[in-house]
């Protein structure tokens, strides 16, 4: 477990410097600042913008990394209370998250069409298929990673790396299954349904 004192030494350094986030959210020296202080406290990612119920937000998350959830919750339970900010151990939900943009380019994803199909792995974990064929020219690890985006956006961090063993993005697609398929929109209530105690 990371070391308490470093923790509120993080911590203690936001509660100084949060105003000025709030002057202005792309501040590169700021910005800087934070990622190494994030990079120290471990191998974690962080996102920084408007909140879910309140004006702000910071992430601290795994970066998909299961075995790391435990960790930011940990760090983000120190986390002060400051009106204005809402902290998070995993990336959320985004409204309007079926679109959003990839890469140093910015390609413009929309995954509205998105097909997907489920396959059970185990007691606790699904393996997803996803059908996208506006991204099919992409390479393979960038398929996955704009999946990876996609399930964050529409059902959050947390959700998607409790729910899913293996993610496929084109790949790995049996006919067998395709009389199956849903539109992506459906995926999260589809889960919700799958994992009620009573099924």
């Amino acid at each position: 477990m990371i070391n308490s004192a470093k923790i509120n030494e993080f911590w203690l350094w936001f509660e100084r410097i949060y105003s000025e986030f709030e002057e202005e959210l792309v501040n590169s020296l700021l910005i800087s600042d934070l990622d190494e202080r994030v990079c120290s406290l471990g191998d974690f990612t962080w996102e920084l913008g408007p909140g879910q119920m309140k004006k702000y937000q910071l992430v601290i998350s795994p970066g998909g990394d299961i075995e790391k959830l435990p960790l930011t919750e940990y760090i983000v339970s120190f986390a002060p209370e400051i009106a204005e900010w809402e902290f998070y151990a995993a990336k959320q939900k985004k409204e309007d998250g079926f679109i959003f943009y990839y890469g140093s380019n910015e390609y413009k994803v929309d995954a509205n069409e998105w097909t997907y199909y489920l396959l059970k792995f185990n007691d606790e974990f699904f393996d997803i298929v996803i059908i996208a064929d506006n991204i099919s020219t992409f390479d393979e690890l960038d398929q996955q990673a704009i999946g990876e985006i996609l399930l964050d956006n529409i059902l959050g961090e947390k959700m998607r790396i409790l729910s899913f063993e293996y993610i496929d993005v084109n790949h790995n697609v049996e006919n067998e299954y395709l009389s199956k398929v849903s539109n992506i929109k459906n995926l999260e209530n589809h889960l919700k349904y799958l994992v009620k105690p009573d099924r």
